[in-house]
This record gives C-alpha cells, structure tokens and sequence, in this order.
C-alpha cells in the first residue's frame, strides 16, 4: 500500500507541466518513443466550473458569451478550432441572447450591462446598419450622387431593390437619405428629391 501511495503521488507529480512528463518518458527511453503534439484549448474544465458556480442569472449569461467569444476570430485575430459541439453547446444556452450577440458582439453586450432593453435598442441598430450595407451596391447602381429624381419612382425603386438585395428593414424613401445627402423640394406640382453627396458609411455604429 505504501509503495502504491509513493507511486501514484509520482506519476501525479510528473503530470504538473508539460517538461516534467516529457524528462518522465526519456529517462524510460528504452520502453517509450513519444511524440509530442501541442494543441491549445482555449476552454477548459476550470471555464465549466465557473459558468456552474451559484452565479445570478445575468452573471451566467455574461460568463457564458465571454467563453464563446474566445471562440470568434477578429481583426488580426484568427481562432483555428475544430471543438464546433462546445461552441453549438454554449450557444444553445441562450438562443434569443445568441442572435444578439452575432449582431452586436460582446462589446455591444457589454455596453448594455446585459441587460434586456439596451441590448434589444442595439440589436435593432446593428440590423439596420447590416441592411443599409447590403443595399449599398444595389443603390449606388441606381441612383447618381448629385442628381434629382422624383419621390413617385423612388417609392417604386426602394421597395424593388429591398427585395433584391433580400434585407429585413422596411422599404421607405426615407432610405435614400441613409446613403446620400437629399433634400425634397416641388416643382410644377410634382416632389422631387434632390440627391447630393454619398455619405460614409463605415462611420456607421449602432451604439450612436
């Protein structure tokens, strides 16, 4: 029994780092030929541990999105993986919170505290700006920076490419003036919206 005790203890010592278990094998050279394959886990059971822990509902939510976006890749950053059941599992937890964070991110989650009526308000935004963006091409294709044309074609024309480019938002005039400068103006009976510049668009955010 002591023997066992002293053997066990030893092999557990061998497994506190990565060079202890490898001088392990090569002093054993002549039973063992290791090879060594290093793959890092971005998520661990110490990270399970933590999301069971008696937290409040909110505190949960928040540890929960802070693991998944370990997962996401990001400017300058690419996450190379193949744990897709950890990451469908996370996800599940919180399906409505889930399709909020695919717009808005962990920043926007963050900024809303987590909390129900901000993120919603910047869930709203982001969808806008990803329709606004999708559109562009099918805008600019029809319609010229500085130019006029009138309000009757564009409430055909709007309509006709929200379709085309198969975005959520609903199709109103007013969308124009998401892309250009306009201004509205009559002549001989008939309203006409004035078209001047493009407007950046990359300045976009739905935390404005």
């Amino acid at each position: 029994m002591v023997d066992n005790y002293i053997h066990e203890q030893r092999v557990k010592g061998y497994y506190q780092s990565f060079d202890k278990l490898k001088v392990a094998f090569a002093e054993k050279s002549l039973h063992f030929m290791p090879t060594y394959i290093h793959e890092a886990y971005l998520l661990g059971d110490e990270d399970r541990i933590i999301r069971n822990t008696r937290m409040s509902i909110k505190e949960q939510q928040r540890e929960t999105f802070r693991q998944i976006d370990r997962y996401h890749s990001k400017p300058g950053k690419y996450v190379l993986h193949n744990s897709y059941t950890l990451i469908s599992s996370l996800r599940s937890l919180y399906p409505a919170l889930t399709e909020i964070y695919d717009l808005i991110g962990l920043e926007g989650m963050e900024k809303a505290n987590f909390s129900t009526v901000p993120m919603l308000k910047y869930k709203k935004a982001a969808q806008e700006i990803k329709d606004v963006k999708r559109l562009q091409p099918f805008i600019y294709n029809e319609f010229a920076a500085n130019s006029e044309r009138l309000e009757h074609d564009i409430k055909t024309i709007i309509p006709r490419l929200c379709v085309e480019a198969h975005i959520k938002s609903k199709a109103t005039v007013t969308m124009l003036s998401k892309f250009f400068e306009t201004k509205r103006t009559t002549s001989s009976g008939q309203h006409i919206t004035i078209i001047g510049e493009k407007k950046d668009l990359t300045k976009l955010s739905p935390f404005d």
